[in-house]
Parts: C-alpha cells; sequence; structure tokens
C-alpha cells in the first residue's frame, strides 16, 4: 500500500476528519459487510447491510423500549433475545435486572464474536444460541419474562418474522405477566408492512402499545402484552 493510500485508509486520519473510526471490516455470509466503528458520542457501533445493527442508534431504540417496559415495576428473572447481534439490548437488561438470566438468540455468528471482541458481549453472562430464531422458537419449551425481538437482516425484514405461526410461539414463550417487544422500522417504504404487523400482533396478543423511542430515528417498538 503506498503512503497516500494508507494515510487516506488510517482510522486516526479518518476519526479527525469524521469524529469516527473504522476499525474492522468483514464479510459475513448472512448479513453482507459488517463495519466495526468506534467515536467518542457513541462508542463502538457495527454496521451492516446498511444500516447499525449495534451500538449507537441501536441503542437508543432499545433504550426506549426497556423504559417503557420498566414503568411496569416488573422483576425480570428471565429474558430472551432474539437477534441478540452484539449484545446492545443484553447490555441494557443486564444494567438494569443485574441478576436475570439472559438468552440470546443469532444466526450470524460473526456477529456475535465481533460482539465479544469490541462490545464487552463476553462479560454479559448472556447464554448465547447461534440458531434461526423462527425455527428455535418453534422448539422452545422455556418460559421467560420479556423477550426482544430485533431479527432484521440489514433493512430487510424476513417474512416468517411477521408470521402467525411466530407470533403465537413468542406468545407461548411468554411468562404470565410477560412482555414481547418487537422493533419495526416504519420509514415511508416500509411504513404499509409495520402497519399490516401491527394489525397482526393486534390479532395474537390482547394489548399492543407503540413507541416511539425517538424523534430522530425511523423506528417503532411494538410492546406487546
Amino acid at each position: 500500500m503506498k503512503g497516500s493510500d494508507f494515510l487516506k485508509n488510517s482510522p486516526v486520519v479518518e476519526f479527525l476528519r469524521d469524529g469516527s473510526a473504522t476499525l474492522k471490516k468483514v464479510q459475513s455470509p448472512i448479513n453482507g459487510e459488517l463495519t466495526v466503528k468506534w467515536d467518542m458520542l457513541s462508542g463502538y457501533q457495527i454496521m451492516g447491510g446498511g444500516l447499525w445493527q449495534v451500538g449507537g442508534p441501536v441503542e437508543t431504540v432499545w433504550k426506549g423500549g426497556i423504559k417503557e417496559f420498566t414503568k411496569r415495576n416488573v422483576l425480570i428473572e428471565n429474558a430472551l433475545i432474539l437477534g441478540v447481534g452484539g449484545g446492545t439490548t443484553a447490555k441494557l437488561i443486564r444494567e438494569h435486572w443485574p441478576n436475570a438470566k439472559i438468552v440470546g438468540v443469532d444466526i450470524d455468528p460473526l456477529i456475535i464474536k465481533l460482539g465479544e471482541e469490541y462490545l464487552g458481549l463476553k462479560k454479559l453472562d448472556v447464554e448465547l444460541i447461534v440458531a434461526d430464531a423462527f425455527e428455535w422458537t418453534q422448539k422452545n419449551k422455556k418460559k421467560f419474562d420479556v423477550i426482544c425481538i430485533d431479527t432484521y437482516v440489514g433493512d430487510s425484514f424476513p417474512p416468517q418474522f411477521a408470521s402467525s405461526e411466530f407470533l403465537e410461539s413468542v406468545k407461548k414463550s411468554l411468562n404470565k405477566d410477560g412482555v414481547a417487544i418487537f422493533n419495526r422500522i416504519f420509514e415511508s417504504s416500509q411504513r404499509k408492512a409495520s402497519d399490516g404487523f401491527l394489525k397482526s400482533l393486534k390479532e395474537v396478543f390482547g394489548t399492543v402499545k407503540e413507541v416511539y423511542p425517538s424523534h430522530e430515528l425511523l423506528n417503532v417498538l411494538f410492546v406487546c402484552s
């Protein structure tokens, strides 16, 4: 690599120019290119498929969901994360309920590895399972107090996770007073799909509340009980 090319691609130069630094790029057969970045405001983040998958805006979204759930003042003993990624949601759950048993399922072992390497996922004491979340829930026999569902692949929401079969399996995995929280993008190109998903949720769950974590982010969390 030429000296000029090295400087052009240097994390230090990038940080001085953009306020962030690219630390690693890897190719995932599931999520495509995954990029690990760091900046002073949001710390470590992972981008895949053109969207932040871990950290940064993802943390802002899930903070909104966890905040809504804490209003119920319920003790969380068992938590399930479908689409655990690099551990953003697991970190928030651990902060609020330090003694909870957390199970995290993700189909992409590479994003889990990056979470362990850069975001402290190993320290969160999460039972990590590499599996398809749809298939895993069909076989699951355990019950959970809270289930967080974030099963996007890049900016795509696989259709099986909007099926009544999947929603029923999530409902059956909840304890009596348990809550399921679904993350969806509702920008203009996905608004129709998001509205249809809300209708499906209302057909399965008794109560569905819409939570908009930030005016700056085009995400909605559906809190279902």
